[in-house]
């Protein structure tokens, strides 16, 4: 048996996948209600990060980078930094 040969380069990254919770859907909602729902299932966003040692480094890393990501997520459903919780 042949092996099967694959067409494309691999990323030496980690992927950081966000998924907030309720109460960040309940905030975006007191801004922006035009009728859509927001689904904690289908409302995410991932990050590619460096390769790390091991989980824990990157949970290191994930801590220390904590507000970068809550800021980003706010920013992601509304760009008025005044009314970010």
């Amino acid at each position: 048996m042949e092996p099967i040969p694959y067409f494309y380069d691999s990323l030496d990254r980690n992927a950081i996948l966000v998924r907030p919770k309720r109460p960040h859907f309940d905030w975006a909602y007191s801004f922006v209600n035009n009728g859509h729902a927001f689904s904690t299932k289908d409302q995410c966003n991932i990050y590619l990060v460096r390769a790390m040692a091991n989980n824990e480094a990157v949970m290191e890393w994930i801590r220390t980078h904590f507000d970068a990501f809550f800021a980003n997520e706010l920013n992601d459903r509304y760009k008025d930094e005044d009314s970010w919780p």
